[in-house]
């Protein structure tokens, strides 16, 4: 008998064993049956019929079935994963609402495998990109070839065309509505995501460059990184201070004071080691003026940085504001009311309550495919909001944002406020311009916002996986809603003055909107 068990439990322990990465590539090479794949886009649809809070909101019903019928139509065979992924990443960009998404199922790599693929840099991850005109340029060079100059065209990869490619991933994705800033910026951004999508990640990569009509090839190396550094590596750096030997106990004090220092600094204003800068900034220019940049609302401390950032901005006397949010993509509405607060000088809402299709529909995000943990977060978090945070209201569930109004801050700021906006200000972020532009508090300089001025489809999210091809498709279910509206409907803030850094301007580290706005200052100061 124990013999058996034991023979069952070896077993089961083989069986369970995970699958190579070249099994898991193999698995999404197979082919799937037209009619399970067919099945799938129709259980895809009816999941978004039940789940998504305004599917209709910039297309008809008619017409989206239309394209679905479409794209139907062109599914006669069996297709691999891989194969049917873009099709339906196709029909969902239709829905023009820039937080629904797909993506295959993720490889899954072993601890040890990790380890090395994070010390590796593979070739098309080793430039920052920049899109104009439907062309692809090279913003930042990180790549061991130091004769590649900034600014430089890529006409090709691997004799792929390079605008094909950019029209093709275009139409893979959505921004809200009917913007058409969001779709370059975001592109840009996350062009090797884009294109790793389609090619596996490759040890090199031919490019074809064009720098003022002259056209060069170049073949592109991947490299280990040789200053990659793991928490292990830094603590044995600290326990390497402590027993240094040499070093007095009031010297190793003062390090140690300093280390410590500079790691809250670091954490407050959010330091990105791989972009190396921080993703917070608080800068003073002349005429009392203060530059605050902002890359996310989704960051820690937010509290505490918006405490110590207007501390500073009172203490200086400031009395003109920039915030840059051009490449934040959005976050937590409560991080925005915090700045709000600061901003703001009477009790506010910022936002209206979020409309749910359900009752019980932020108890979705725990059925997803996910860990223990995020199951337990998730269920813990769905019947807290369905039991304290979810009300009907004229047969329709609302979901409270708020439960009330939002304070001023004692050290308000009063003075003239500026908020440079890009495509790339997405999400909350075009809810936090629709707030502060519904309060006439901020002259807006830069490019029309990415997300809708009226409201978003996110805040909690279903991952829904189809049944054959196990495509994972990401659905909002809370519907925000700004306080403000404007008339036209799927665009963003658009920008009271509308500029754009050009790329040699970026290349040479001028910006051109926060130029404008100082100039601006100067001309009031003088008048």
């Amino acid at each position: 008998m124990k013999i058996c068990f034991l023979l069952v439990f070896f077993i089961a322990i083989f069986a369970c064993k995970p699958l190579s990465i070249a099994e898991q590539k193999a698995k999404l090479d197979e082919k799937i049956p037209a009619a399970f794949l067919l099945k799938d886009l129709d259980e895809l649809y009816a999941r978004l019929q039940k789940d998504h809070p305004f599917l209709y909101r910039y297309i008809s019903k008619e017409e989206l079935e239309f394209k679905l019928d479409s794209i139907k139509k062109t599914i006669r065979e069996p297709l691999s994963s891989k194969e049917f992924y873009p099709k339906v990443l196709f029909w969902v960009s239709q829905v023009r609402q820039g937080h629904l998404s797909a993506s295959l199922p993720p490889l899954k790599y072993s601890k040890q495998e990790k380890n090395i693929r994070d010390k590796i840099k593979f070739p098309i991850n080793q430039f920052d990109y920049y899109i104009e005109n439907n062309k692809l340029f090279i913003k930042k060079n990180a790549s061991k070839d130091s004769i590649i100059s900034l600014g430089s065209e890529i006409v090709s990869i691997d004799n792929e065309n390079v605008e094909s490619m950019l029209t093709n991933y275009k139409t893979l994705f959505a921004s809200d509505g009917f913007n058409t800033t969001f779709k370059n910026r975001l592109l840009a951004d996350r062009f090797s995501g884009f294109y790793n999508r389609n090619h596996d990640s490759k040890d090199s990569l031919t490019l074809e460059l064009k720098l003022k009509d002259e056209l060069k090839i170049m073949k592109i190396k991947k490299y280990f990184i040789t200053n990659f550094k793991s928490k292990q590596d830094s603590l044995k750096h600290i326990d390497s201070i402590n027993n240094f030997k040499k070093i007095s106990k009031k010297l190793k004090k003062e390090i140690l004071n300093k280390l410590k220092i500079q790691h809250e600094r670091k954490n407050l204003y959010a330091y990105n080691k791989y972009e190396n800068e921080f993703a917070r900034e608080l800068k003073f220019k002349e005429n009392a003026t203060a530059y605050l940049k902002i890359n996310s609302f989704a960051l820690p401390q937010y509290k505490k940085f918006y405490k110590e950032v207007f501390r500073k901005i009172d203490s200086a006397k400031t009395q003109n504001l920039i915030i840059d949010v051009r490449k934040n993509g959005g976050g937590n509405p409560k991080d925005i009311a915090e700045l709000c607060s600061y901003l703001i000088d009477k009790p506010f809402y910022l936002v209206e309550n979020a409309k749910l299709t359900s009752k019980f529909a932020l108890l979705k995000p725990a059925y997803g495919n996910q860990n223990f943990l995020s199951k337990l977060f998730n269920f813990s978090y769905g019947f807290y909001a369905v039991l304290f945070k979810t009300k009907k209201v004229n047969n329709e569930f609302e979901y409270v944002m708020e439960r009330k109004e939002n304070q001023p801050k004692t050290n308000n700021f009063k003075g003239k406020i500026y908020i440079i906006t890009s495509g790339m200000s997405f999400s909350a972020t075009s809810i936090f311009a629709s707030f502060m532009d519904g309060e006439k508090r901020a002259t807006f300089v830069g490019e029309e916002s990415g997300g809708d001025y009226n409201g978003t489809v996110a805040g909690r999210y279903y991952y829904y996986t189809l049944p054959n091809s196990k495509i994972k498709v990401n659905i909002g279910l809370m519907e925000v809603k700004t306080q403000y509206k404007q008339d036209i409907i799927g665009r963003g803030k658009l920008p009271d003055i509308e500029l754009q850094s050009t790329l040699e301007e970026i290349l040479t580290k001028k910006d051109r909107e926060v130029e404008w706005i100082m100039n601006e200052i100067l001309t009031k100061k003088n008048n």
